[in-house]
């Protein structure tokens, strides 16, 4: 098709994404021609820009628009989405490993699946991680706005299993996938532990002794079961309470390595100004450095005599041994 008329090829991709829900993921595997863009508007500004990438991704992600406008018109409705959202996933697991495939063109065709389109993000998860293995010198944030693209709470417990065991991923988002696997716990635990109060609440004779009374009976479940219901509860509730404050001693830990390096000089001086016990260090070298000890103030008559013996001798020879005597 290189060469063709602009408006034969603007017909042509208005009639496949009208039916891109029906498409296979070999069909959208279309190359780069190296230039890109076609018409009025977008898609003339894109003519004169070279692609960088083997897989021609504008060209996808004007079908994927295309389809929301025109398609979803046509029929389809949510399941029609739906299997676009699956097909735009696994076409991004497969343009991730391109090394020319910028993180703004990667998050531009994610971002063009609405939300509710996707039941689960097991797919997108896929392709920005299958992303960050490929690209691994993207910078910290370029990688916090691809995880941006993934919900928490649609990943299945596989992925989020893998997610909090991935090195790739930002210390923030590997957070929120465990509060949102915690919490996912959680809400089924107090569903559970409601239903069996509300089944505890009722009077004997509110319940059905035929097949209604057996069937809550089996939906019912035992003592022990409960218990530990209950024990698994208070288990995870501890567990949160730990992952928030290793999330706050985290962020602080970061904050204080940041200013570390500025202060480090600041501690060596408050040490030796305002450390204590400088001065009485001092003055226990200055004693020392005169080889002398200090006469106590207050003493009996009979040591300051012996003292002024000692420092005055009577035969003009000093008396080393009664001045030594006098100090110990």
């Amino acid at each position: 098709m290189v060469g063709a008329d602009a408006a034969l090829l603007g017909d042509l991709e208005a009639r496949a994404a009208r039916r891109l829900d029906q498409a296979s993921l070999g069909a959208v595997m279309i190359p780069a021609f190296g230039l890109q863009g076609l018409g009025n508007g977008t898609a003339a500004r894109d003519r004169h820009h070279p692609t960088t990438t083997l897989l021609d991704v504008p060209l996808v992600l004007r079908l994927v628009r295309g389809f929301l406008r025109e398609g979803a018109k046509a029929g389809g409705g949510g399941a029609a989405a739906a299997r676009v959202a699956k097909l735009v996933d696994a076409y991004l697991s497969e343009a991730a490993l391109e090394a020319g495939l910028r993180p703004a063109e990667f998050e531009e065709l994610a971002r063009a699946v609405p939300a509710y389109a996707r039941a689960a993000d097991d797919g997108l998860y896929r392709a920005v991680d299958t992303y960050l293995k490929a690209h691994p010198h993207a910078s910290k944030e370029e990688r916090r706005s691809l995880c941006r693209l993934i919900d928490a709470r649609k990943l299945s417990t596989e992925a989020a299993v893998h997610a909090v065991q991935n090195d790739r991923l930002p210390v923030r988002c590997v957070v929120q996938v465990l509060f949102s696997e915690h919490g996912s716990k959680l809400s089924r635990l107090a569903d559970w532990s409601g239903s069996f109060r509300s089944l505890q609440n009722r009077s004997p004779g509110a319940l059905d002794l035929t097949s209604s009374s057996s069937a809550a009976a089996a939906r019912c479940p035992s003592k022990r079961e409960v218990v530990s219901q209950h024990h698994e509860l208070r288990r995870l509730r501890e567990d949160v309470s730990r992952l928030q404050v290793q999330c706050h001693a985290l962020q602080a830990q970061v904050e204080r390595l940041s200013s570390d390096r500025r202060r480090r000089g600041l501690f060596k001086w408050g040490t030796f100004l305002f450390g204590g016990g400088g001065g009485a260090d001092a003055a226990r070298v200055d004693d020392s450095d005169s080889g002398m000890e200090r006469t106590p103030l207050s003493g009996s008559k009979k040591a300051r005599a012996a003292a002024a013996a000692a420092l005055t001798p009577a035969t003009g020879t000093p008396t080393v041994a009664r001045w030594r005597r006098s100090h110990s």
